[in-house]
Parts: structure tokens; sequence; C-alpha cells
């Protein structure tokens, strides 16, 4: 999977183009964050041994589960910089001790879910605009776009409820009832 939270951001500062990345990609991991407690994601956090000189650790999920996002990364406690892979996390720099301890907390997402990752895209992204677009005072400022696009987060957030349901649903093996003609099968 590639990194969408990197395409969200670009889709952020397309509508807040004078909105400084770092400020964006705050509140697009506020809006990770809080789209994953609405739908039922769980967050995670993978323990990795660091290597000397190597900057490229996979991520694997449970089994039924992929990874949606990293929330961040730490190396001995400390916050570090990294990409998103396609199936890990890359550092900017390679640590140079030997068997320290990394921390990537990362969100879960049910597998079925993320065979269509674009609603959960938008409905980050709808957040995270229908907030920032909110702070007052600033050059990127809009109080009608910014409800326009809540209007857009809650129905991709309905959406998404809906789907992540049935992803559990089907995940665990429980068939709902369905009509068929005028009798429940």
């Amino acid at each position: 999977m590639s990194d969408w939270l990197e395409l969200a951001l670009g889709e952020v500062l397309l509508h807040a183009p004078e909105c400084p990345s770092l400020l964006a990609r705050s509140y697009l991991d506020s809006a990770l964050r809080s789209v994953g407690n609405a739908i039922g994601l769980e967050t995670f956090q993978r323990r990795l041994l660091a290597r000397s000189g190597c900057r490229e650790y996979p991520l694997d999920a449970p089994v039924g589960r992929a990874v949606a996002g990293v929330l961040g990364v730490t190396l001995a406690g400390t916050p570090v910089a990294y990409q998103r892979t396609r199936d890990g996390i890359r550092l900017e720099d390679a640590p140079k001790e030997v068997g320290a301890v990394l921390l990537a907390e990362v969100q879960l997402v049910p597998s079925a879910l993320m065979d269509a990752p674009q609603a959960l895209q938008d409905a980050v992204v709808n957040h995270a605009l229908a907030r920032l677009l909110l702070v007052p005072q600033q050059r990127w400022s809009n109080p009608a776009l910014a409800s326009a696009f809540m209007a857009l987060y809650r129905e991709a957030k309905a959406m998404l409820v809906s789907d992540s349901a049935a992803a559990e649903r089907a995940q665990k093996g429980v068939a709902m009832p369905r009509m068929r003609g005028l009798r429940w099968v």
C-alpha cells in the first residue's frame, strides 16, 4: 500500500496552500486518530530492535488486519523522522546504536476495509480540512468551506462505520439476515 497519508497531505495543502505542511500533517494525524476512534480502528504498537545502519523496517499487522497509517515512531523513547514505505517504515537517519527499541505506533483497520482505502482517506482529509479551515485569523481560514468539509466528513464516517461493522461480522463469520422477496434468509 502506498502511503496515502502523504497523498492526503497534498490534498489538504491544495485547499489550504498557505498552511505550513507540518501543521497540516499534525491535523491529518489528529484526524486519523479521530476517524479511527469513530469507526473502531485499533492502535497497535509494533516493537522492533534497531540495527546499526539499517533505515528500513517492516510493519506486519495481526491476521485479518492491515496497517492504515503510522501515528508516530520513537527510538529509545525519542521521536524520529520517518516515511511510510509499501511494507513498513524508512527512518530518515539510520540508528547508530544496536538493540535500542524502535517503537512504531500504527493504526490497524480490518483487511476488508483496505480494499477501498479511498473512503478512509476521504474521511481523514475532510475531517482535517474541516478543523484546519476553522483556525482563526490565518490566511487559509475559511469557515464556510470548513462546514462543507464537515458535512462530507460526517457522510464518509457514516459509510465507514457501516463498512467496518460489516467487515468485523465477516471476519467473525457472522451472517446478517437478508430479505429475499418477503422473507428473511
